[in-house]
């Protein structure tokens, strides 16, 4: 049940995996979190931490020379990867989809929607309308 708990924790750390490129800065052999941190641009101790987590599911690992490798769970994570699920991955951390999952209990409570899709032109279709959501406020929010 506590691993069930972290699942947002999760979530969050690979959207901050993929929004870094970690993978993709993998691509061309093992890197030191040092290495990595610094051609990311962000701090090696987080990163670190990260990676660390991550591996505990094994999305990345650490090899005997304290340096990460590209691990094949971590290679849909790429841009260039042939399956790349790096565009999935960075919607579902968008607040879009945290502000929605914090009211699911509100929404079944109530029976309203926790997802809220108004900028959306058809309920028709919700998987489509969700997608072309998350694309526009990606587009919009990820530099």
């Amino acid at each position: 049940m506590l691993e069930l708990s972290l699942g947002c924790l999760y979530s969050a750390a690979l959207h901050t995996a993929a929004r870094f490129r970690i993978a993709g800065r993998l691509a061309a052999g093992p890197r030191s979190v040092g290495g990595l941190a610094e051609v990311a641009g962000v701090d090696d101790w987080h990163l670190h931490r990260i990676l660390g987590f991550l591996a505990a599911k094994g999305v990345f690992r650490e090899d005997g020379d304290a340096r990460f490798p590209l691990t094949p769970l971590a290679e849909p994570l790429r841009t260039d990867a042939e399956q790349s699920l790096h565009d999935h991955v960075m919607v579902r951390g968008e607040p879009v989809f945290w502000q929605s999952a914090s009211r699911l209990h509100q929404a079944v409570r109530t029976g309203t929607s926790a997802f809220d899709f108004s900028g959306c032109k058809s309920a028709s279709n919700w998987a489509a309308d969700a997608a072309v959501c998350c694309v526009r406020c990606c587009s919009a929010t990820l530099t």
